[in-house]
C-alpha cells in the first residue's frame, strides 16, 4: 500500500503545473490592415512599435502608447485571407512558455472576400519562450483540425 503512496506523490511531484492565464492590457483586431502578407512578431522595444504600427496603420500613424518596461505586444497579422473574424483566444502561461492564442471565424455563406485579418495584444513582459497559434471556429463549432502553429518565439535574453 505504501509503495503505490510513494508512486502516486513521485507522478504529482513530477506533473506540471497548470497553465495560468496571462492578463491582455489591451488589443486591437480587426479586417483591414496594410500588411496583406503574414507577419507573426514578439515587439519589446518602442522603435520596433511604432515601425510595425506605421506599416500596419499607414504613414504618419503614431503607435498607441506601450510600457515596454513592462509590457510586449504580440502581433498577429494573417495577410489577405478568407475568415471574416479575428479575436484573442486565449493567452496561457505554462512553466516554460506564454501560449499566445487567436481565434479566426468563417465568413458567412455568401461572403468570398479576402480580409487581411489582424491582432495586436498587449500582454506582460515575460522571457519565456512564445507560441502563436490559431483556432478556426464555424458557426458555433470548432474544428481542432484546423489548430495551426502561427509561429514559435525562444526565450528573451
Amino acid at each position: 500500500m505504501s509503495i503505490i503512496i510513494l508512486w502516486a506523490l513521485a507522478c504529482l511531484q513530477d506533473s506540471p503545473p497548470a497553465a495560468e492565464d496571462v492578463p491582455v492590457v489591451h488589443a486591437w483586431c480587426g479586417e483591414s490592415s496594410n500588411l496583406e502578407t503574414p507577419e507573426f512578431l514578439r515587439i519589446t522595444d518602442s522603435r520596433a512599435w511604432a515601425e510595425v504600427w506605421e506599416r500596419h496603420a499607414g504613414k504618419g500613424r503614431r503607435a498607441p502608447f506601450v510600457d515596454f518596461d513592462r509590457h510586449m505586444v504580440v502581433a498577429a497579422f494573417l495577410g489577405k485571407v478568407g475568415w471574416e473574424k479575428i479575436d484573442v483566444h486565449a493567452v496561457k502561461k505554462t512553466w516554460d512558455e506564454i501560449v499566445f492564442g487567436v481565434e479566426v471565424e468563417d465568413a458567412d455563406c455568401c461572403d468570398f472576400s479576402a480580409h487581411a485579418l489582424y491582432c495586436l495584444a498587449v500582454i506582460p513582459r515575460s522571457p519565456l519562450r512564445l507560441a502563436m497559434l490559431s483556432r478556426v471556429r464555424s458557426g458555433t463549432h470548432i474544428d481542432p483540425r484546423q489548430d495551426a502553429v502561427l509561429r514559435e518565439f525562444g526565450p528573451l535574453e
